[in-house]
């Protein structure tokens, strides 16, 4: 992640530097020929839009209800231009990886199927991205976005003015790992992780502040989040063998993925389970109120650092 608040560099100043940086990082990604590298810039694309409507949930409760939801559908929008090829191409990675581990141990060809499926399906929907100029879209969407005057304004002074929404994110992480844990439903599992998400950009963003502080949690939550992918894609795989979309000439082969695919699910979500409650261990006002002590540490040393420069300017 390429967002960075500079050292000393007054909060919202920061921010909202961070901001436009992710929006002209986008915007020139589109620029050229996307076409080369057009999986990659896809999902760059997608992982920045999340990244935006991470921040914007970090800062909601200081810019207005208003002015977050404007922001948050926007970006949710764009996102979705690109979803469904993403998706398309995480599974596609993730059989790979499948064909990888056990291509030695099982003939390799029976995961032929579900790769020839998934690039043909990839396929329709990269002539419809094609065909409907969405690169030129995004492109024009992200420019209009550049060149607007924002209709909010951010001055943050006190961690208490971003508690409630950190808190907030943290809250729904927890509370839809508790309702995962005791369900293990594809859906709870998936809504599970887009939390996670938040949360990880979130603290993410923070550790920019205060380095070597929170990267360790920043990490655990990176880790958290790619078990759950892994379990989304295998089951979305599932769902396409059991509805017949992916054909097997042999029988045994099919059962022979299906036993992998559910063997499989069940070591993510075990270890996701162990990581996610190493993750979410705290009350969520034990958690904010550990954060407002790293806050509350790097505003006095800032406050210090400028005491000594004074000093010496004095001097």
């Amino acid at each position: 992640m390429s967002l960075q608040l500079k050292r000393s560099e007054d909060f919202s100043k920061g921010i909202v530097r961070m901001i436009d940086e992710e929006i002209a990082k986008a915007h020139d990604m589109l620029k050229g020929n996307p076409a080369q590298n057009r999986h990659e810039t896809i999902h760059e694309l997608r992982k920045i839009f999340k990244e935006l409507r991470a921040i914007f949930r970090l800062i909601r409760d200081e810019i207005g209800e208003h002015e977050f939801k404007q922001e948050n559908i926007f970006y949710r929008d764009l996102g979705r231009q690109v979803s469904e090829i993403r998706d398309r191409t995480a599974v596609i990675e993730t059989v790979e990886q499948l064909r990888a581990q056990y291509g030695d141990e099982f003939n390799g060809h029976v995961f032929k199927p579900l790769i020839d499926y998934q690039l043909h399906e990839r396929q329709k929907l990269e002539d419809e991205y094609i065909k409907n100029d969405v690169p030129g879209y995004l492109q024009s969407q992200l420019h209009n976005k550049l060149k607007e005057q924002r209709s909010w304004t951010l001055s943050v002074k006190a961690f208490d003015q971003i508690a409630p929404s950190l808190k907030r994110v943290y809250k729904r992480g927890l509370n839809s790992l508790k309702i995962a844990m005791i369900s293990q439903a594809t859906e709870d599992l998936h809504e599970w992780r887009k939390r996670v998400k938040y949360l990880r950009y979130q603290i993410d963003t923070l550790s920019r502040i205060w380095p070597g502080i929170l990267g360790s949690l920043e990490d655990e939550l990176h880790d958290l989040s790619d078990l759950l992918g892994f379990d989304h894609d295998l089951s979305i795989i599932q769902k396409q063998i059991s509805d017949m979309l992916v054909v097997f000439e042999d029988p045994v082969d099919k059962a022979l993925v299906v036993t992998i695919i559910e063997h499989y699910r069940s070591q993510m979500q075990k270890h996701a389970f162990i990581k996610g409650q190493n993750c979410y261990y705290e009350k969520p006002s034990v958690f904010i109120d550990r954060i407002h002590a790293y806050w509350s540490n790097y505003e006095k040393k800032m406050s210090d650092s400028e005491l000594v420069k004074k000093e010496n300017l004095e001097y």
